[in-house]
């Protein structure tokens, strides 16, 4: 089925689903009115028929397992009532979309405690293989769905997107409008799905309410994020595997710490609550035992996508240390602190065994920040630097200028790329997001040294809408930055978009893709530029 006729069809079984019993009209759950028609209601939100206004999706898939994901939700900028207390939901997942071919089905329970959302664990599926998906409950119906299970054995070829950092305020989701269109196997989100931040009367488009700190606050942040159609899209057509970054709870929390301020029980409240909110309206599969809103649950997972890609998928967030010196400064000598975190030891010790046994072609880490050092500074006085730009100019070898990347984590950024290259460990591809522009890098055990080998390949997306460098840094961005980092292959620090992740056993090509204006839904989004990684050979070159 084509992807086209698929939207169409899953839109489509929303339409023609039954009232809302509880005497809500369509028009009032903001199916029918167009979004600035509505009083209150955020330009581009517009919701499915109630009660599954948030849409549907999938996620986490195994070969023989996928998880499917809804949320009953009303009034979904309101709470999501009014519901009873538990209410009995029916899924079906089939081999046809007009689910005829039934493979599994069965019924579920949405309960108040967790916002009505509900996760399926359908098992018994077959590898490799397209599904299609449907909830029913309370006499209305679901739109369609589509999942993909996970490959094993010989596989020839992977095509994924990777995107991350999706600022409602700052653009339409004009990325997820194309995203929703094209060929891809899965999509993979590196964080930031919802910003925190309050409403702001003078952005493209506002928030509501003020900045999230109750569960509440961001049940309603993420209801008003999936209230943008062209996101609903995205999940609906494509099977995702989801990872948090800091903007889920506060910009630039370290584990227990709030920025800026040591731990306190009312931060850690906090960071519960974003947690919570956070798997309530994603398709990610808990381990066994862990509780949603329990204060700290694991979410670091492994996806072994047949003998092609094994992907550890990071939490740079939960377990790290607090950032040395404050996030923003200058070199300082806590970014070499041999005790500092990034992963916590049981998850650094998880992914270190993950890339040692690894038999697939190519070992995928994907994660929130970026991993390659950035030194920006250190400039002869013939660099011109725009006013935005003018504090870069620093003496000696330039600075570190983000402490809450890798750069003020060095020590066991160290250690990581030491162990691949002390165990000959080939074939790694980094994936990364939280940077709002797009770039392309040579990992290195020693970034300072000009005869230290590349080991390794990060790839960094850019946001969806977030706002990246200030305009007009391109030009001085792509001569500063080779000034004093010689392993970055490439930077664009303006423009939008997603990237996408094209893979066989002989090579890893990737094409980031641009939006050319996140303030026009339509916009069209175009190829800007395309590198490739042979195997056995850990340097990135541009191929288009």
């Amino acid at each position: 089925m084509d992807r086209r006729r698929f939207l169409q069809t899953s839109a489509g079984g929303a339409a023609v689903a039954a009232l809302w019993p509880f005497g809500m009209s369509r028009a009032a759950s903001g199916t029918t009115d167009t979004p600035d028609s509505v009083a209150g209601i955020p330009l581009g939100v517009a919701f499915d028929p109630a009660p599954f206004s948030l849409g549907v999706a999938s996620g986490d898939p195994l070969a023989d397992a996928v998880i499917l994901w809804t949320r009953l939700a009303p009034s979904p900028l309101a709470g999501g009532g009014p519901l009873p207390e538990t209410v009995e939901v029916s899924w079906t997942i089939a081999l046809d979309p007009d689910l005829n071919i039934v493979v599994r089905q069965g019924t579920t329970t949405a309960a108040v405690r967790s916002a009505h959302s509900v996760h399926v664990d359908v098992d018994g599926l077959e590898p490799a293989t397209t599904y299609y998906y449907r909830f029913s409950a309370l006499g209305a119906t679901s739109r369609l769905g589509r999942a993909r299970t996970a490959p094993i054995g010989s596989v020839d070829h992977l095509r994924f997107a990777f995107v991350s950092c999706q600022d409602f305020q700052a653009g339409s989701y004009a990325a997820y409008r194309a995203l929703a269109g094209e060929d891809l196997d899965f999509v993979l989100h590196l964080g930031d799905y919802i910003y925190e931040y309050p409403a702001d009367p003078g952005a493209y488009r506002s928030h509501i309410g003020g900045e999230t700190t109750t569960l509440d606050d961001y049940r309603n942040r993420y209801a008003l994020y999936k209230g943008d159609p062209a996101l609903r899209d995205a999940h609906a057509a494509f099977t995702w595997i989801c990872t948090w970054d800091d903007h889920e709870v506060v910009d630039n929390y370290a584990g227990t710490n709030p920025p800026g301020a040591p731990p306190s029980p009312e931060f850690e409240a906090r960071r519960a609550n974003g947690y919570q909110a956070w798997y309530e309206h994603l398709p990610v599969r808990l381990p066994g035992g862990a509780q949603a809103g329990a204060g700290s649950f694991p979410i670091h997972r492994r996806f072994q996508l047949g003998d092609l890609l094994d992907l550890s998928v990071l939490d740079t967030r939960q377990y790290r240390s607090d950032q040395p010196c404050g996030d923003n400064t200058g070199n300082c000598a806590g970014s070499l602190d041999p005790n500092a975190t990034m992963l916590g030891a049981d998850q650094e010790a998880w992914l270190l065994d993950n890339l040692s046994t690894s038999t697939a072609a190519w070992r995928g880490v994907a994660q929130q920040v970026m991993m390659a050092q950035l030194k920006l500074g250190g400039l002869p006085d013939r660099f011109r630097l725009p006013e935005a730009l003018g504090r870069l100019r620093q003496a000696g070898e330039g600075v570190t200028v983000n402490h809450d990347q890798w750069d003020g984590y060095a020590a066991p950024r160290r250690r990581l790329l030491s162990h691949l290259a002390d165990n000959a460990i080939p074939d790694v591809v980094v994936l990364t997001g939280d940077i709002h522009s797009h770039w392309v890098a040579d990992l290195k055990v020693d970034f300072d040294g000009r005869r230290s080998p590349p080991i390794a390949t990060e790839f960094v997306g850019s946001s969806i809408t977030s706002t990246g460098f200030p305009k007009g840094s391109n030009l001085a961005l792509k001569t500063i930055v080779p000034h004093t980092n010689p392993h970055i292959r490439f930077v664009e620090g303006e423009r939008h978009g997603y990237a996408i992740a094209d893979v066989t056993p002989e090579r890893w090509e990737t094409t980031f893709r641009t939006v050319g204006d996140i303030t026009n839904p339509t916009s069209p989004v175009v190829d800007l530029a395309a590198f490739q990684v042979m195997r056995g050979r850990p340097r990135a070159i541009r191929v288009r």
